[in-house]
Formats: structure tokens, sequence, C-alpha cells
């Protein structure tokens, strides 16, 4: 039966079984069927009444008790919706302080509105419950606002530290994912810990859902891959890095436009590798590509501060290329305006940015344009030296600053070694000295593949200008022990083990082998790296034609000098701003003509002579300041004429060496422009090179009877000579300088008394240079010789 038809039977029988009890009664009491049914009916009535009185009690108590209930259910749910908002308006203002704000304060550089946020945020994580999945979030973030800041230790050990607390669940996934790329990223940019960074960014690819759509994953993803192809590319392993970034590439245009930044960066290291290996006219192609990006989104926001970076990133990738390509001026031109887009982003508070202004001006100051001045040079080094070391002194355990401030300290080094050989000033020596001192405590303790070559190029030029020979010996040691863990068949250590060779014994036997190390290199070298060693290798034929004219063996100077000259003139381009290669040619030819004189072949010496004074010639028109070419061209001439005066022609001879003087006072006056600090450089060095021209115009003047014009350039050296005072020179300089006045007066003196008929103005000249005759001697306190 069904259910229902149960119940119906069930009524039905207790009905029929109540009808006949009351029967029963009915016939014992003598009682009318009829009126004891009325009587149950009035009593089941009763009974029903009493139920109902007692179910109404019952329920109006369990009425207010659910009343009671159903209100404070309804309070209680208020205060945890109350607290639930609370929550998550705090998560979610951190988050926008984090996330939102974050990114409209780095388009503006100031991250350090952000300072305090990273402490409040671990106040609100420590006090509040917080979802895994958004602590993981906000704690990059905090970690991403100390790597802005410069904090490359805090912001590792923060991402450490949150990776190690993290429940490995999946809701975090993406949130460890992000967080081992953060920090491949900073272990190989910050720390050069390739091998650790190349860890954590695999961790992250495994982690990384390639089907995500959320353009943070994404962000992240490609960011990971553009740090593993950095630490590739230091590994040396070329190919794999460039499929690296082309992947980032393929990866960041799938989000286009979101990931716009990140696809400019992954296609600049790609140009990066590519210039260096083989492929400049991609790397080309690639660089006006980012900058036509980035002036696309600077045209519409001026002021974002992640594309200046952009812009001012590729423009020093471009420099360089433009460098390579024999295009000075364009060069420096995007240096100096990568520097204006730099200065637009080094606010406060950016770090980073502040050194990639300081790093972009010491590459203005090193950069081989004769149109930058000594003192433009000077004053860019040291606002970027003393804005490098105030940075290191923020994060001193930053290996990337420490890497790129050890090569500015060099640089600047090379800087101050020129000028003690252009000024002859020997304090700038030991100012290159400490540079290379502090470079090299800089680089030591880094102990990295990478830094290897750095490290021993700095030792070879400490052990050049150490003063101390067991101090250099020292140096030298240690250059050769870190050059065994050098790759052996590479170009830099070919090139590096040539210098440590040559200078082990100064003999032929090692110039030889040195020579044949440059070769091999030579050999090896590809695309602009070739160039570089092209130059080596023309330095190494000239040293070798110079030991051949010292042997006096003619056929292997002529053989050894004609390769260095060939060398140097196969990578003129025609048309190309190459002012630095020209220097290097005319230097390499007045060399030469030096070396043929000295072989007797006075007509093939004077020759190269005219073309050096030609090329030098030209360096004086196009950079008219640029003070060194001005004292080639003045040594040269003055070759000429001793070469014209030993043929009979003394009135060629004159007139060259009437040029010489004039030219080497021009270098005198450009270099007291040029010179950082004073006195002039007026040195005793330079006045001896006067000296020798002023006695060889003399000879010929003497030659042609003309006294006058002796009597001349002996008073004008006199004159020069007492703008140089004593109290500035060593006590071995002042004796010099007392010798080459005595001279001067002396030479006059003695041109004076050789005039048959002097004029009324050489005889005023005549009493003027007597008088001075008499001071000095009276200084002297010694009697006045006839």
């Amino acid at each position: 039966l069904s259910p229902a038809e149960r119940v119906r039977l069930i009524n039905a029988y207790r009905e029929k079984t109540q009808l006949a009890f009351l029967k029963l009664v009915a016939a014992v009491l003598a009682v009318p069927l009829a009126t004891l049914t009325r009587r149950d009916q009035a009593h089941q009535l009763l009974l029903a009444r009493k139920r109902a009185r007692i179910f109404r009690t019952v329920a109006a108590a369990l009425s207010v008790l659910l009343a009671i209930a159903v209100l404070t259910g309804l309070y209680a749910n208020r205060k945890r919706i109350e607290a639930t908002k609370a929550r998550d308006s705090a998560n979610g203002l951190v988050g926008f302080m984090l996330h939102d704000l974050h990114d409209q304060l780095s388009e503006t550089g100031r991250l350090e509105v952000l300072s305090s946020t990273v402490e409040k945020v671990d106040s609100h994580l420590s006090e509040n419950p917080v979802p895994p999945r958004l602590v993981a979030d906000l704690r990059l973030q905090q970690a991403k606002i100390l790597f802005g800041q410069g904090k490359l230790d805090q912001a590792a050990q923060r991402a450490q530290q949150t990776l190690a607390t993290l429940p490995e669940e999946p809701s975090t996934r993406t949130g460890r994912a992000k967080l081992h790329a953060f920090l491949g990223d900073v272990l190989a940019w910050g720390q050069n810990q390739n091998a650790a960074a190349k860890d954590e960014c695999f961790k992250a690819l495994g982690l990384f859902d390639s089907g995500t759509t959320d353009p943070a994953a994404m962000e992240a993803l490609v960011r990971t891959q553009i740090a593993l192809g950095d630490i590739l590319r230091d590994d040396r392993e070329i190919q794999e890095a460039l499929k690296t970034y082309e992947s980032a590439w393929d990866l960041a245009e799938s989000c286009a436009p979101a990931l716009d930044t990140i696809r400019a960066l992954a296609r600049q290291r790609k140009a990066e590798v590519s210039h260096l290996h083989n492929d400049p006219e991609g790397a080309a192609r690639a660089v006006e590509d980012i900058l036509g990006l980035a002036e696309s989104y600077l045209h519409l926001t001026p002021n974002s501060h992640p594309w200046l970076v952009i812009k001012a990133e590729t423009l020093v990738l471009r420099s360089v290329i433009e460098r390579h390509s024999g295009r000075l001026s364009i060069s420096l031109e995007s240096l100096r305006t990568a520097e204006t887009c730099a200065e637009q982003t080094a606010t406060p508070g950016q770090l980073h940015r502040q050194f990639l202004l300081a790093s972009i001006r010491g590459q203005i100051a090193n950069h081989p344009s004769p149109a930058l001045t000594l003192p433009q040079r000077s004053e860019l080094f040291e606002n970027s030296l003393s804005v490098q070391k105030a940075l290191m002194r923020e994060d001193p355990e930053n290996r990337g600053w420490a890497a790129k401030l050890a090569s500015t300290l060099r640089d600047h080094a090379g800087f101050n070694l020129n000028l003690a050989e252009l000024i002859k000033d020997p304090s700038f020596r030991q100012k290159a000295l400490v540079d290379l001192q502090a470079a090299e405590a800089l680089l030591r303790p880094l102990q990295l593949p990478g830094t290897l070559q750095e490290r021993v190029e700095t030792l070879l030029m400490l052990r050049g200008v150490e003063a101390s020979k067991e101090k250099a010996l020292v140096h030298f040691s240690a250059a050769q022990d870190l050059l065994k863990q050098m790759p052996a068949d590479d170009v830099e250590t070919l090139l590096l083990d040539a210098i440590l060779t040559s200078a082990t014994t100064e003999d032929s036997v090692s110039q030889l082998r040195a020579h044949t190390k440059i070769q091999r290199a030579w050999e090896k070298a590809e695309g602009i790296r070739k160039n570089a060693v092209t130059l080596q290798l023309a330095g190494s034929h000239e040293n070798l034609a110079s030991t051949a004219a010292v042997k006096k063996d003619a056929d292997a100077f002529h053989t050894e000098s004609d390769q260095a000259i060939s060398l140097l003139r196969s990578l003129l381009v025609p048309g190309a701003d190459q002012p630095d290669l020209i220097e290097k040619l005319a230097l390499a030819l007045n060399t030469r003509a030096r070396e043929l004189r000295v072989l007797g072949l006075t007509q093939q010496s004077s020759d190269c002579y005219h073309e050096t004074v030609g090329w030098f010639e030209q360096l004086t028109k196009t950079y008219p300041n640029y003070a060194p070419p001005f004292r080639e061209l003045a040594l040269a001439r003055y070759q000429l004429g001793k070469l014209a005066s030993a043929n009979g022609d003394e009135q060629k001879s004159l007139e060259l060496l009437g040029l010489a003087f004039t030219t080497y006072l021009i270098f005198i006056d450009r270099a007291s422009l040029e010179n950082p600090r004073p006195p002039s450089p007026l040195g005793v060095a330079n006045l001896a090179a006067l000296r020798a021209i002023v006695s060889r115009e003399t000879e010929s003047s003497r030659a042609l009877g003309r006294y006058d014009l002796a009597m001349l350039s002996w008073s004008r050296l006199f004159d020069i000579s007492t703008k140089i005072d004593p109290a500035n020179l060593a006590p071995a300089e002042a004796v010099q300088l007392k010798e080459v006045r005595r001279q001067a007066l002396g030479g006059a003196a003695k041109a004076y008394t050789m005039i048959e008929n002097p004029t009324q103005d050489q005889r005023s000249d005549a009493r003027l240079l007597f008088t001075e005759i008499q001071n000095e001697a009276g200084k002297e306190q010694k009697p006045l010789d006839h």
C-alpha cells in the first residue's frame, strides 16, 4: 500500500475501536450510546482545547526565543560583515598603495613616498588575517619598492622569507612564481650570482601557467625570460640567450600594449647581443624600433619615467653602435640626449635611476670625441664618481653597481694618465694610482667570471703606474693567476695574455710571442670586436717595426711598418667622422717617419712627415679646441724643418720652424684652457720642447744671416719662461727652468751682438734684455761676465 493509504486505514481502524469501546461502556453503565458519544465528544473537545493552550504557550515561548536568536544572529552577521568589509578595505587599500599607487608613482619617479608603507604593511599583515595569495602579492610589491630604492639585500631577503613561509597550494602558485622570478632578477642584476639566479628563473618558469591571461603574471613571466637571457649571455651561451630574448619578445607582443615596456626591454637586450656578435645592422634596426616605440608613448605622456628610462638606455646602446661605425658626433649626441632623459627620472628615492644618470655621465666623460674639452670631461667624471660612490654607501653589497663603479674608476685613471703625459704633471699619475687601487678593491671580492677580465686589466694598469717594483710585481703575479681562470682560447684572454707575455721579458722573442697571440685573437674576432683587435694588432706591428729600426733591419722595418699603416687605413670609412682613428693613424705615420730618419732614409721620412702634418692639420681645423693634435703637428713641422735644413734649404727650414713654434704655443694655450685646475700646464718639459725648436730656428736664422730673427726667437722663449713660477716646481725642475732662462738670455744677447746695424727698436729690446741678464746674475750673486 502507499503511505497515504496506510494512514487512511489506520485512522479508520482507530475510529472503529473507539466506537466499540463506547458501546461496551454504554452497556455497562446502562446509558444510551448517543448520550455517551456526546459526552465523549465534549471531553475530546476539552482535551483539544487544553492541548491547544499548551501549544500556544510553548509556541509563544519558542517565538520569543527564536526572535532573540534571529536578532542575535543578525547582529553578529552585521558585525561580521562590517569586520570583513574593514579587512577587505584595508587589504584593498594596501593593495592599491602597493600596486596602483606604486605604478603611478613609478611614472613620476616618486617611490620615496612609499618608504613608510613597507613597514605599515608588515604591521597590517601581522594583525589581520590575509589570504596567502594576497600575502604573496603584497610581499612582492614590498620587495619591488625596496629594489627601486636600491636596497637589493633587503629586497632579496623579503622575497626569500616569503617563499619560505608561503604554503605550496594552487592559490599561491602564481604568487610563488612571481617571487622566484623577482629573486632571479635581483640575484643576476644586482648580486651577479648567476648560478643561483638561473635556478630561481627555472623555478619560476616551472610554476607559471603558460596559458594565463593575467597581465601581472605575464609581465613576471616575460621578465623572467629576460633575466634568464641575461644570465645565458654572461655565461657566453649566446645563441640560447638570443632565443630566450626572442621568446620574451613574442610573449610580450601577445599582450601589447599592456606589456610594451617589457617588450622594448626584450628587444633592447637582443640588440645589445646582436651588436657584439656580428650583426650591427640588425642591432641598429632594433634600436630604432625601440626608440620609435618610446617616442610614440612619450608623445602622449612626456613625463613617463619608465619610457624615459627605456629611451635613455637605448640611446646609450645607439651611441656605442654609432661610435663603432665611425660616427662620433652622432654617438656623442645620443649620449647627451640619454643624459637629458635620465636627468628627468633621477628623482629622490630612485637610486637605480640616479646610478644610471651617473653612469651615462661617466661614459660621456670617456667618449673619444675631440669635441669635449678637458674641463668638461673632468667635471663629468667628478660628478659621476661622487654619485656612484654615494650610492654604493647606500647599498654596499650591490655587485652590479660595484662593477660599474670600478669601470668608471678605470676610465678616470686613463684620463688622468693622459693628463700627466699632456700637461707633464706627475700629480695626475698619482691620482690615477688612487683610482686604480679603488677599482681593484671593488673587483677583488666579486670573484665572478664576468669580472675577471676587468680585474686583470685593472691589475695590469696598476703594474704600469706603481712606483714600487715590489708592488708592481705583486699586481703582475695576481694578473697571471687570474688569467688562468679565463677561457684559454678566448679573444680577450689572448689579448691579455699577449700583454703579460710582452711584459715578462722585454726582448724580441717575447715581443714575437705576444704578437702571435694578438694575431690569433684577430683571426678569431668577429664583427665590431674585430675593429678593436685590429687597432691592437696594428700597435703590435708598430712595436716590431721599432725593434727592427733599432737593429738597423730596414727590410723588417718596412714590412712591419707597412702592415701597421695598412691595418689602420683599412678601418677608415669614407665620409665617416673618425677623429680618434685619424689621430692614431697620424701618430703611427709620425713614428714611421721618425724611424725612417733613424735608418737614414731622409726622403721617405720627409714624405711620411708631410702626410702626418696633413692629418694633424685636418684635426686642428675640425676641432680647434682639442689640444693634443697641435703639439703633434708642431713636433712634425719641427722634424720637417730639421730635414729641410739638412738638405740645405734654410729658408724652408726657417718657415717650418716658425710654424712649429707658433703651433706649439697654440697647443700650450689650448691645454691651458682645458686644464681642469691651475696653474697653467706650461711645464718644464713643454718649455724644453720649445727650446729645441728655437735652437734649430736660430741655426737656420744664422745660416741666412737673420740674427734679428734669432734674437726674437730667444727673447720669446725667455718671455714664456717667466710665466712659470719656480715655487710650483720640484727642485730638479726649478734648476731646469733656470737653465732655460739663462740659455734664452744668452742666446738673445749673442744674436744681438751679431747684428751689424741694429735698429732703434732692437737697441731698446737689447737694453731690456741686458737688464734681465743683470737681474738674473744679481739673484745668483754672481759677477756678470762680458
